[in-house]
């Protein structure tokens, strides 16, 4: 499940590609949750990896970015932002 009001922010980053680092630095989040969130936004079908970097002796580097199904996620938070029933 989605947590509002942060996944629209989230999805709306990952429209131009970044890796894990990237978005927790945005955040001010930890790399590790930032890490294991953005796995499972990709399981769920709403970003993908478009791009690894690989540096000798490292871990990859993956790149996410918003899939076409998370473009449609994205619009539907908005709408539901928009009509203010994001708030708790």
């Amino acid at each position: 499940m989605l947590r509002l009001p942060r996944d629209p922010q989230v999805l709306m980053l990952l429209k131009k590609p970044m890796n894990p680092y990237q978005v927790s630095q945005h955040f001010k989040d930890h790399y590790s949750s930032t890490q294991n969130y953005l796995k499972r936004l990709a399981r769920m079908g709403l970003i993908k990896v478009v791009r690894t970097d690989r540096k000798t002796g490292t871990r990859p580097i993956l790149y996410y970015r918003l899939t076409k199904k998370g473009e449609q996620a994205l619009e539907n938070l908005e709408g539901l932002s928009s009509l203010g029933l994001d708030k708790k």
